[in-house]
């Protein structure tokens, strides 16, 4: 008797271990999916200014945006802007803009200390942002392809299938 209360046991563990990990997964799996952007992010090639308070407006609208964080008279800021203004044109995208100065206002500035930067919103929620400081990021600042890689892993391009 008590070798089948063992084997039951035992069994109803491999179970409940089988479902947690299964379950695990699928949230895993469905906070990865690719997002649009908000409708008005796409249709026009081109970039927007924005300032703190509009910035912060965003956020408590929950808006899903990509936002480049940058410095006019830094050399790596411009050289990055021709690359993601290039994807923005070929995709035919809005991306916002903030000064690095502006940005210092905002709550983000706990997260991003370096420009230039670029990140993106799902939902008024940094999902993702390339750090000017790290050398994971160093291609993507460099590369049109790889800018292109990473975010393209997160937001789905007006290039796509239609929205479903």
């Amino acid at each position: 008797m008590k070798k089948r209360i063992i084997i039951i046991l035992s069994i109803i563990f491999i179970i409940f271990s089988v479902i947690i990990i299964i379950e695990r997964d699928l949230i895993f799996k469905t906070s990865n999916v690719l997002f649009y952007l908000d409708d008005k992010y796409y249709n026009k090639g081109v970039s927007i200014e924005i300032s703190s308070l509009e910035f912060e407006e965003k956020i408590k609208n929950k808006e899903s945006f990509a936002l480049f964080i940058h410095q006019p008279v830094c050399s790596k800021s411009y050289e990055f802007n021709k690359i993601q203004s290039l994807y923005q044109q070929e995709n035919n995208m809005v991306f916002n803009k903030i000064l690095f100065e502006n940005m210092k206002n905002t709550n983000l500035y706990e997260t991003i200390k370096y420009y230039p930067s670029f990140a993106i919103f799902k939902d008024g929620k940094l999902i993702d942002y390339l750090d000017a400081e790290s050398n994971d990021d160093i291609l993507k600042y460099k590369d049109y392809d790889e800018f292109s890689k990473w975010f393209n892993s997160y937001v789905r391009s007006s290039n796509e299938e239609e929205k479903k």
